[in-house]
């Protein structure tokens, strides 16, 4: 559990960075701008990435893996499932009742109000990166 919420934490910190600069006007342009084509993101949407934006997310992941490595096969296979079901339910556009998918449910709409207002919710995991940097809405 460590090594794998050590290397979320890690990447979730230096992707925080990267996706505030996927919003400077240049690179949002010519990059990030296909991903924010979708206003209101469906899951197919969380892979709709220029491929230099996908590279570099994936990168992220690979050095913090690599940083504080080696790291367990079993981490490594929850990491990656962490990240993809991230990505997929942030995507999701969908809002389930039960109290046990809150957490879904705030990553959700936290991305939700990142599409719809760019200049918020950078992080992908842990909120906690845009609190401290003053980007959380």
């Amino acid at each position: 559990i460590g090594e794998v919420l050590a290397v979320l934490l890690l990447y979730d910190f230096m992707y925080y960075f990267l996706h505030r600069v996927m919003h400077h006007p240049r690179v949002l342009k010519h990059v990030h701008r296909i991903h924010h084509y979708v206003k209101f993101p469906t899951a197919p949407e969380s892979i709709y990435l220029h491929p230099a934006e996908n590279m570099a997310g994936l990168g992220l992941l690979g050095l913090s893996i690599v940083i504080l490595g080696p790291i367990s096969t079993v981490s490594f296979l929850t990491t990656w499932f962490v990240y993809s079901t991230v990505n997929i339910i942030v995507h999701g556009n969908l809002v389930l009742p039960h109290p046990a998918f809150r957490l879904f449910n705030f990553w959700a709409q936290k991305h939700d109000i990142h599409h719809a207002r760019l200049k918020y919710n950078y992080a992908s995991i842990f909120p906690f990166w845009d609190q401290a940097f003053g980007t959380f809405k």
